[in-house]
């Protein structure tokens, strides 16, 4: 029986995670205890029919990953994560005046040229990351964009004729933080403060 596993694992798994397999006792009946290591080669195919599918899991179940799910899994292969991946954008070509003057109003100290190489935000080359990216003034990122909608009452209802306030914004996520504080500002009846 376990060498049945064992090829099973084999012949449908690619890449072939690391596995072991030992033998317990339980109640007077012999047990095969299946231990697999997480993997760093993610992800890892089911193969069947000349089909390859991924799966992840949800609670207590196996399900199909998706298309975001396998990206995420290629990254993490890769020990990588989608803000470290370079893009095809020059450093030189863009501002970061909103992060040079949050940073020194957190720390108290200025942010040098070399803190956008050891924060991850350029690579050696020149171009940024997508973390630089999205922390430049004016973000060439598309989708990097926040939408604010005050309704009125506790429901959307039927569509834009109940909503009271409504604003897109798009840029750096500096600006999005301090564009969407201040929509929520606008918007509330009792005093905050984040």
């Amino acid at each position: 029986d376990a060498e049945k596993i064992s090829e099973i694992i084999k012949a449908k798994l690619s890449p072939i995670p690391e596995f072991n397999l030992s033998f317990t006792e339980y109640d007077d009946k012999k047990l095969i205890l299946l231990h697999v290591l997480k993997g760093e080669e993610t992800p890892y195919y089911y193969k069947d029919s000349g089909n390859m599918e991924a799966y992840i899991r949800i609670g207590n179940q196996s399900v199909l990953a998706n298309a975001t799910d396998l990206k995420r899994l290629v990254l993490r292969g890769r020990n990588s994560s989608f803000d470290g991946l370079n893009t095809a954008f020059k450093f030189t070509d863009f501002s970061f005046s909103k992060l040079r003057e949050r940073f020194k109003i957190w720390t108290g100290k200025s942010f040098d040229e070399k803190d956008f190489t050891s924060f991850g935000l350029v690579n050696d080359d020149g171009l940024l990351t997508n973390a630089g990216a999205l922390l430049a003034d004016e973000s060439p990122i598309a989708y990097s964009r926040v939408f604010c909608t005050r309704w009125d009452g506790n429901t959307k209802s039927g569509g834009m004729y109940d909503a009271l306030d409504h604003e897109e914004y798009s840029g750096g996520l500096i600006s999005l933080l301090y564009d969407s504080e201040t929509f929520v500002k606008r918007n509330s009846k009792t005093m905050w403060k984040k």
